[in-house]
């Protein structure tokens, strides 16, 4: 009986929670640690990671060719060595020229106002186009005497000297183009000018009492059917001379409905 109960007291001595005293003599329980757990791992399998494409990079531009701005340029010389009526291609026929379409073309831009006037339409429609028929001749003239300079040529070095004078007589050719139309065109629209400040002058009354009258034929003679509008311009406009002014201000005065600084 004394060994059972003294065995009973070792299971509990053994088990009992460790003590220890403070300095005050009351007694700390001490917890021992636990370990942590680790997670446990997931059963669902991750997807793959999709990697981006790569970006592509973009294929290079290449430099435009810069326009020729003579025709004196080597590369033009060399195009007239291999063929002497050459001519430049559209685009660089109308990009490197204030005046003219083009620095190797003959034909010229057209300069345009907001209201009629007489004399510019004659500068542009009459003395400008003349200057440009007057080029392209004597490019034509330029071309023939390079063809002739080639024929008995036995190598590249005898056509290119034949091409040299060539591209020097083609420049000649713009160059006197653009002394016409600011020389011969500009001096002749000069005096149109003075002239029909002039005449405003002298018909100034007269015209002052019609020109508002003109303004108002657009919209009337649009309103007429169709096959009635030719007779109602031309009723306009005689209405407008018979008043007194002159017809060179007639289509001013129509899209204007005043002739002030004119």
């Amino acid at each position: 009986m004394l060994r059972r109960h003294a065995l009973a007291i070792a299971v509990l001595a053994a088990s009992a929670v460790p003590l220890s005293c403070t300095r005050s003599g009351e007694p700390r329980i001490t917890v021992e640690p636990r370990t942590a757990t680790p997670p446990a791992r997931s059963t669902i399998a991750e997807a793959p990671s999709v990697a981006a494409p790569p970006v592509s990079a973009a294929p290079p531009v290449a430099p435009r060719a810069t326009a020729p701005s003579a025709w004196t340029d080597p590369a033009v010389v060399a195009s007239l060595a291999s063929d002497c009526g050459w001519t430049p291609p559209k685009s660089d026929a109308e990009s490197t020229s204030d005046s003219r379409r083009g620095a190797l073309s003959c034909e010229f831009l057209v300069e345009q106002s907001c209201v009629p006037d007489p004399c510019l339409t004659e500068q542009e429609e009459k003395c400008k186009p003349v200057c440009a028929k007057t080029c392209a001749s004597c490019g034509t003239r330029c071309a023939v005497a390079c063809t002739t300079c080639k024929s008995p040529c036995r190598d590249d070095a005898c056509r290119l000297r034949c091409a040299t004078t060539c591209g020097q007589c083609r420049q000649g050719c713009v160059a006197d183009a653009d002394r016409c139309a600011t020389g011969t065109c500009g001096a002749a629209h000069a005096r149109c000018a003075t002239e029909k400040n002039a005449l405003f002058k002298k018909h100034a009354a007269a015209c002052k009492k019609v020109c508002a009258a003109a303004a108002d034929c657009p919209g009337r003679c649009s309103a007429e059917p169709e096959e009635k509008q030719a007779a109602c311009w031309t009723a306009c406009k005689t209405r407008f001379v018979a008043g007194g002014c002159p017809e060179i201000f007639y289509g001013t005065c129509m899209m204007a409905g005043s002739l002030e600084g004119g």
